[in-house]
């Protein structure tokens, strides 16, 4: 009865009881952020909508896409795409070794709770499922993330990367390249095998719980993989590979005294509450002062992010597995709003808007998307032999590049006393940008200047078609390059079109921006032709942050 109480408060949370729940939360200016996507103002419209916890779990929650359906990209008429590059995040993984460790601690602290105490059968015997050795590995999940976007990449750009007639493979043609993680590899491993088997889920394996764990094991095709060691990778591990980032960041005072703020004003207090309702034993007349003091010693003020952390491990790992049967049904939708803040605030000031540098670090992978897009509209379509590529990094390979676009910026920096509004609006969420999975796709399409009019048209039948939208609406005044070739550019976040801040609107209503445009617009040569290696003030040719890959303590 208890554990099915808990789960009750926590997915029936209607917007008004949210906005209540964080009223608590000092208002510290009134200034507001659009809102992005997915946020909690959006929880329960009506009242009839649960708490979807996957989507508040920062940047340890799951992939939000689990079906494999998608349609062709479209093109404006009478142009066709031409390149696409995409990075992505690995697939959902194990927990880092410190995680680890931590939940290890939980699994004694768990051995200690009195039978009489309030937490919820299922978690009363519950033992860490991890060890050392599976730190940071791919899980299941993560296969079958990658499994599934990788078919869904098939039916959006297969024209592009197979043609028409038989298909073929040409590693020369569509590349495939990882950071030097064991996790980023594997994914792409898998993303390959649903691009190139281009099989129906149906014919995948199931696990246990009646779901598909990973990719069809059979027919088999090799795909060349490459990597660059992490102080040359600029544009997959830019963290690694930048000495300038790796300093600012370990200058900077203020994150650790944000964070310890956070942990005094409300971690520890949800720390308490969780303790107390749930790990000691209910008060009674017959309690001692001895049980009470044995009971205040167990107490960890750090407890919630523990727990925290260990829910969106259980979630992102077993999507099945029911909210009651996890760590997350011992929090109030409020309290996982403030620990999502939390984690959203770590990563804004290590990867976000914090420090000017992170606003450079995506610059080399914009370069190579700008420069790919140059050939085309000097050379035509032609002049590139490359039609794809795919790459495998971590979660701030995505956040570096959508600062070097301006994407999901606030007006307001994070801070431990963000207003209420500021808390439920704000565009940085980790859980939008950069769960597990997360990808940004860069589409690059060809528009000949014969069939490429500047004048408005009036819509066609053609233009009714799922693959194409009418030229009025993207290509007015687009500029042709030398060889007649005009170039739009199209970016997508988690599969989803964005409008990239500074193209005009026009371009926006369908995410199509002319290159000229979308050069403008994400900053000029500061960032479409950046010299990397001058902005981290790398020497020598290279040389960040090294680390040993899998075992190292990194848990992006």
């Amino acid at each position: 009865m208890v554990a099915a109480a808990a789960v009750v408060s926590l997915v029936a949370a209607a917007s008004a009881a949210v906005a209540a729940a964080v009223a608590p939360l000092t208002h510290s200016s009134s200034r507001t952020a659009s809102p992005s996507p997915r946020q909690p103002a959006e929880l329960d419209g009506d009242g009839a909508d649960p708490f979807d916890i996957s989507c508040h779990l920062a940047s340890k929650g799951p992939y939000p896409i689990v079906h494999t359906h998608a349609e062709p990209a479209p093109s404006p008429q009478g142009c066709h795409l031409a390149y696409v590059q995409m990075f992505t995040r690995h697939g959902s993984r194990n927990p880092s070794p410190t995680d680890i460790s931590t939940f290890l601690s939980l699994e004694r602290l768990v051995a200690t709770v009195p039978e009489s105490s309030r937490l919820p059968a299922t978690l009363k015997n519950w033992t860490c499922p991890f060890t050392p050795a599976d730190a940071n590995r791919l899980a299941p999940a993560g296969e079958l993330e990658m499994w599934r976007l990788g078919l869904r990449t098939r039916k959006r750009y297969g024209a592009l990367l197979f043609g028409d007639g038989e298909e073929q493979y040409d590693p020369s043609a569509v590349k495939f390249r990882s950071t030097m993680t064991a996790r980023s590899g594997m994914s792409g491993s898998a993303f390959a095998a649903g691009l190139l088997e281009g099989r129906d889920e149906t014919t995948a394996p199931r696990d246990g719980d009646g779901d598909s764990s990973c990719p069809p094991p059979a027919p088999h095709r090799p795909v060349f993989f490459y990597t660059l060691p992490q102080p040359w990778d600029y544009e997959l591990s830019a963290k690694h590979s930048c000495p300038l980032w790796a300093s600012s960041r370990a200058d900077d005072a203020r994150p650790e005294a944000e964070k310890a703020q956070f942990q005094k004003s409300y971690i520890a207090a949800i720390s308490r509450r969780i303790f107390d309702a749930f790990f000691s034993p209910p008060p009674s007349p017959s309690s001692s002062p001895a049980t009470a003091a044995a009971a205040a010693a167990d107490f960890d003020p750090k407890l919630a992010a523990v727990l925290f952390k260990a829910c969106a491990f259980q979630v992102s790992l077993h999507r099945t597995l029911p909210p009651a049967d996890t760590w997350c049904a011992l929090f109030e939708p409020r309290e996982l709003l403030l620990m999502e803040l939390s984690d959203d605030a770590k990563h804004w000031w290590d990867y976000g808007y914090a420090r000017g540098i992170n606003e450079r670090m995506g610059c080399a992978g914009v370069k190579e998307v700008v420069s790919f897009a140059k050939t085309i509209q000097q050379a035509g379509p032609d002049g590139v032999n490359v039609r794809a590529k795919f790459g495998f990094g971590h979660s701030d390979t995505i956040v570096f590049l959508a600062n070097a676009l301006g994407l999901f910026k606030d007006e307001t920096p994070f801070f431990s006393n963000m207003s209420e509004t500021l808390l439920l609006e704000r565009r940085f969420r980790m859980a939008n940008i950069a769960p597990m999975g997360a990808n940004m796709a860069f589409e690059i399409h060809a528009c000949p200047a014969a069939t490429a009019p500047i004048a408005r048209r009036p819509r066609s039948r053609a233009a009714d078609r799922t693959d194409q939208v009418p030229f009025a609406e993207v290509l007015d005044s687009v500029a042709s390059g030398d060889a007649g070739t005009a170039v739009l550019v199209r970016v997508l976040v988690n599969e989803q079109t964005v409008s990239v801040p500074g193209c005009p609107a026009s371009a926006n209503t369908e995410g199509f921006c002319a290159l000229d445009d979308f050069i403008a617009a994400v900053g000029g040569e500061a960032i479409s032709d950046c010299d990397y290696e001058d902005v981290c003030e790398v020497v020598n040719g290279g040389g960040g942050r090294r680390g040993s890959g899998e075992g190292e303590d990194d848990d992006e």
